[in-house]
């Protein structure tokens, strides 16, 4: 496995996903709702079934994908 992502290209990244919802006009529960699905697609396309994301004093995602 690769290294983990860094806090400068996590805040990079959310930087460009923040610019382009506002450039969409999306609502919070819009903005979270296609974050999801675009977890859901990524760890479809690169074929983790189980994939756990967690934040130290924050929180965690889990997505399991179903055949």
């Amino acid at each position: 496995m690769t290294d983990r992502i860094t806090d400068k290209q996590v805040q990079e990244l959310t930087n460009h996903i923040a610019d382009k919802c506002e450039a969409m006009g999306l609502e919070p529960e819009q903005i979270v709702d296609g974050i999801a699905r675009a977890l859901i697609a990524a760890a479809d396309t690169f074929d983790f079934a189980d994939l756990n994301v967690g934040i130290d004093n924050i929180g965690t995602c889990k997505v399991e994908l179903v055949d």
